[in-house]
């Protein structure tokens, strides 16, 4: 109905679509009261973390993915539309932005979201470290024998990959994608508020997290999105109108150009007469904009080998990286 020539068929469709995402909204309310309660159980109760304290929350994230279809489906719409297919698509733009800031305000969708990510994407690193329980070592000329039940890691030698490993599970993947679906239509849809250089930090804070745990050195993932990266690199240099790449590759972008900025700063901080300049105290300053970038990339570093054309970890630090 959307693509419809027909005016009033496009109409119809966004009225419809409107009436859906009321019934969504409704839904989505009802998160409003369990996120009050988390919140007012964590700060009564000092040590309940971060994980416990959020709330159930699965109706946000239904508003929340309802809110960026909309959204992206307004945007799509080129301009220089008619005059009625732009009042179809400001008419998406703006309801679909207001679900979207319903689920993250109200609903707090994003630590839902994360938190959810966290408890079923164990970290592919994980699965480099094999613990055993080892015997009683009864060799007397053993200096440090083991003791009953102690534990011992080895390390894999990293080259044995199979299908069954976490990191190649097809459920694990199935998951991981969602999310990255998620994270990639938040980015497409709010990439210029979201990512422009005067944002908050808290902003690509909350955005990293979430990509790196979608991420978490996932070798499937981590080849497809540095084949993504090379696309994205080659329309930067060619300054394409429309970029195809995968949006997740500009949030690594702006990442890395407020930590570059924050650590520029730092590193060359304004001279001041007659006042010591702390120079540990002005880098410890530029963490909370460097620690985004620095999380996010290293999610990105495969942990089993990857393809071929993937950078290997020294070439994907070194590349990003600055020399001091």
């Amino acid at each position: 109905g959307l693509a419809s020539a027909d005016p009033d068929v496009a109409r119809t469709a966004v009225t419809e679509l409107t009436a859906l995402g009321k019934i969504v909204r409704g839904y989505a309310a009802a998160v409003h009261s369990r996120v009050a309660t988390a919140a007012a159980a964590a700060s009564s109760t000092p040590t309940t973390n971060a994980a416990t304290a959020t709330a159930e929350a699965p109706e946000a994230i239904g508003l929340l993915t309802y809110g960026l279809l909309l959204r992206l489906a307004g945007t799509s719409c080129a301009p220089s539309s008619p005059s009625e297919v732009a009042e179809v698509a400001k008419t998406l733009v703006d309801t679909g932005t207001q679900y979207v800031t319903a689920a993250m305000d109200e609903c707090a969708a994003f630590d839902y979201l994360y938190n959810v990510l966290k408890t079923l994407l164990p970290s592919s690193t994980a699965g480099l470290i094999n613990r055993v329980t080892t015997t009683p070592d009864n060799d007397e000329d053993d200096e440090f024998p083991n003791l009953p039940g102690e534990e011992t890691m080895l390390l894999t030698d990293g080259g044995a990959s199979s299908a069954a490993t976490d990191d190649e599970d097809a459920t694990l993947v199935a998951y991981a994608s969602i999310g990255r679906e998620v994270l990639a239509g938040t980015v497409a849809a709010f990439r210029t508020v979201l990512l422009s250089p005067t944002t908050s930090p808290d902003n690509l804070e909350m955005l990293c997290n979430l990509a790196a745990a979608v991420y978490r050195n996932s070798t499937a993932l981590c080849d497809a999105f540095w084949s993504e990266w090379e696309v994205y690199c080659q329309e930067r240099a060619a300054a394409v109108a429309t970029p195809t790449a995968d949006p997740v590759c500009h949030l690594l972008d702006a990442a890395f150009i407020m930590a570059s900025s924050a650590l520029g700063r730092a590193w060359s901080p304004p001279t001041r007469t007659g006042i010591v300049v702390d120079e540990g105290q002005i880098c410890a300053q530029a963490l909370p904009s460097v620690a985004p970038f620095l999380r996010l990339l290293s999610s990105l570093v495969p942990a089993v080998g990857g393809a071929s054309t993937t950078p290997s970890s020294k070439d994907i630090f070194a590349s990003f990286l600055p020399e001091r």
